[in-house]
């Protein structure tokens, strides 16, 4: 088994520290997902519960780039709450009939593990791994590190090749004035 990462404000106290073995901040500019319309009710309720207390953690780190884990984390979520619901009320062994190879006729019956039991843990343990792949365990959440979001304001600069090339490819289209480009980049 792999030893823990010792966070890097340990390794200051203790005095090994190095810069070149840090976790670099990662500067994550995005909004948060919205809940799509065709998830179940379950999972849409998971997934907002999620981004509300992300939200008021004040760790903005899942962006709608980590959209599909989410789902995939609240999908495998309302699927294993189904399955428990379903092992409370038929419980964790069921009766099967047994029926005859050759003819097909019912012999008996026996008890089994019902199919539930095993669908929980596939799923639990899909739930497990999306949940350290967004940072939602202690464990996890030690190796990310998330730098405050500042939005940057990107330089125009204008590229009088581009400009020129587009008049000459449509010459009867007007094309916009600089200020117009500025403007609308900037905005």
């Amino acid at each position: 088994m792999p030893t823990r990462r010792v966070p890097d404000d340990v390794k200051t106290l203790q005095g090994t520290y190095r810069a070149s073995r840090a976790v670099e901040h990662v500067d994550f500019t995005g909004q948060l997902p919205k809940a799509p319309s065709w998830l179940p009710k379950a999972a849409k309720a998971e997934f907002r519960r999620v981004l509300k207390y992300l939200a008021s953690v004040g760790t903005e780190y899942v962006t709608s780039l980590d959209q599909s884990a989410l789902l995939a984390y609240c999908l495998n979520y309302a699927a294993w709450l189904e399955a428990e619901r379903k092992l409370l009320l038929d419980g964790p062994i069921v009766t099967v009939t047994v029926f005859n190879k050759a003819s097909n006729n019912p012999v008996g019956e026996k008890e089994t593990i019902s199919p539930y039991v095993r669908i929980s843990q596939v799923r639990q343990a899909a739930m497990l791994k999306a949940i350290a792949a967004l940072g939602f365990d202690p464990r996890s959440r030690e190796s990310i590190s998330v730098k405050p979001t500042t939005k940057k304001k990107r330089q125009f600069k204008y590229n009088e090749r581009a400009d020129a090339a587009a008049k000459l490819a449509h010459p009867l289209v007007a094309s916009p004035t600089d200020d117009d480009l500025i403007a609308e980049y900037n905005a």
